[in-house]
């Protein structure tokens, strides 16, 4: 099989163009129980019957960000297509940790590949 050059193109040079900010929540998109877990479990259980958001449980992981840097960074990541949810902001039933799951796009898992990957 012959190797996509202009997507390996691409995905170099979108990550070249990552801040740290947007490689830290990417590393959580990709796997957030093992995050939540690596952070000593901040979200805990899902209460199933409360209400939260995306913006509550990234606080929760990221409590030293503001609501700005949380928000900027999530929407530079819609930006470039890594990921598929609008807000951070939208109120949803609290399925803890798992409503962070199945949030990037293809396109996003390639990207997280690419920068997980051994050198």
């Amino acid at each position: 099989m012959q190797p996509n050059y202009d997507e390996a193109e691409e995905v170099a040079a979108l990550v070249d163009g990552l801040q740290e900010r947007h490689i830290i929540v990417l590393r959580i998109l990709a796997d957030p129980a093992r995050a939540n877990d690596e952070l000593g479990r901040p979200i805990g259980q899902p209460s199933g019957h409360g209400i939260t958001s995306i913006e509550q449980l990234l606080k929760k992981l990221l409590p030293e960000w503001d609501d700005d840097q949380i928000d900027r960074t999530w929407a530079d990541l819609l930006g470039r297509k890594i990921h598929r949810t609008q807000g951070t902001k939208t109120m949803m039933t609290d399925g803890g940790v798992r409503q962070l799951e199945n949030r990037l796009t293809p396109f996003g898992s390639k990207i997280v590949s690419y920068i997980t990957l051994p050198k």
